[in-house]
C-alpha cells in the first residue's frame, strides 16, 4: 500500500477553501513524513508537492496527459483526466477519432489550467523528467509490474 498525499486545489466557482490544510497541519505533516516513509512515495515527490503548496504553482513540465486516460461523465475522451476542457471525441459514437486523437498526445506541457494542478500522477513526472529513476518509481505498488518499466522506458524516449 502507497498512500499518495496531494493538496485540495481551488476550482472556479466552488468554495471548498475548508478543505485547505492550515500551516500547522501543513508544517506537522512534512515534520512526521519520515515516520510513515514506508507508505509514502519518494521523498523527491513530498519535496515537489511541499513547493506546490508554497507557490501554489506547478511550474515544471507535465506529462500526464500523455499517460492516462479521461472519460467524462457524457462520455468524452479528455486530453487529460485530471481536468481541462480539451475533448478528443466521444467514446460511445466515434470511439476510433477519440482513441487516435489521444494517442497523439505525447508531448510534456504545462497548459494555464494545469498550473493549480498537483495529483498523484507527479511521481510519472518525477521519472519523465528525470528527478527519480525506474528503480524508484517500481517502489510504488501499482507500477511493479514485469511490462510496467519497458513501457514506461519508452514512452520516456518519446519526450526527448
Amino acid at each position: 500500500v502507497m498512500c499518495f498525499p496531494f493538496p485540495v486545489r481551488p476550482f472556479d466557482g466552488v468554495n471548498n477553501s475548508r478543505f485547505f490544510p492550515s500551516e500547522q497541519q501543513t508544517s506537522e505533516f512534512f515534520r512526521r513524513t519520515e515516520d510513515y516513509k514506508d507508505v509514502l512515495p519518494h521523498p523527491k515527490y513530498l519535496e515537489r508537492m511541499k513547493e506546490f503548496m508554497k507557490t501554489t504553482r506547478k511550474n515544471w513540465p507535465c506529462y500526464t496527459a500523455s499517460v492516462n486516460l479521461g472519460i467524462d461523465q457524457d462520455g468524452q475522451i479528455l486530453g487529460c483526466a485530471c481536468g481541462g476542457d480539451q475533448k478528443l471525441g466521444e467514446i460511445f459514437s466515434e470511439p476510433d477519432v477519440a482513441f487516435r486523437a489521444k494517442s497523439g498526445v505525447t508531448t510534456k506541457r504545462v497548459w494555464e489550467n494545469c498550473r493549480n494542478c498537483f495529483n498523484h500522477y507527479e511521481v510519472l513526472n518525477l521519472y519523465f523528467d528525470g528527478t527519480i529513476g525506474l528503480d524508484e518509481l517500481s517502489d510504488v505498488p501499482s507500477l511493479k509490474g514485469p511490462s510496467v518499466g519497458p513501457a514506461l522506458k519508452e514512452i520516456k524516449e518519446q519526450f526527448r
